[in-house]
């Protein structure tokens, strides 16, 4: 196995383990009984993931992206919403955003995506999550 081919299962892999990371840490309740409360935890997990598939439709239509030469990056948004879930609901805040970083870091080191892929893709992301956060509670 090449090192590409190691740093892309790295890569592949970091999404769905941050999602159960976010996934564990929304149920982690239960040990208390508060079944309703892990309902409402993933339920605004799963809400604010919505926009990053939103986009996606969105972006095929209507080509905004590409309009400017850009590609819109799923794995950066979904990263960036379950960071910004992880961050807010736990005391792991640094160490997640840290490990997001670095996986922005590989995402450019493998040529995934551009910077201004990347930031674009943020840029857009982040304002949706925090609005969601913000009203949905």
């Amino acid at each position: 196995m090449s090192k590409y081919e190691i740093l892309d299962l790295v890569a592949d892999s970091y999404n769905p383990s941050i999602l159960l990371i976010a996934l564990v840490l929304s149920l982690r309740v239960l040990r208390e009984k508060e079944i309703l409360r892990a309902l409402q935890n993933v339920g605004m997990l799963l809400i604010t993931i919505v926009p990053v598939y939103a986009l996606i439709l969105i972006d095929k239509k209507a080509e905004l992206w590409l309009s400017m030469g850009l590609d819109y990056s799923t794995h950066t948004a979904l990263a960036a919403v379950i960071t910004i879930y992880i961050a807010k609901e736990t005391k792991y805040a640094l160490q997640i955003i840290a490990s997001t970083a670095l996986y922005i870091g590989l995402m450019l080191y493998q040529e995934y995506h551009t910077l201004m892929d990347i930031v674009s893709t943020l840029v857009v992301i982040v304002p949706i999550t925090m609005m969601i956060n913000k009203f949905v509670k």
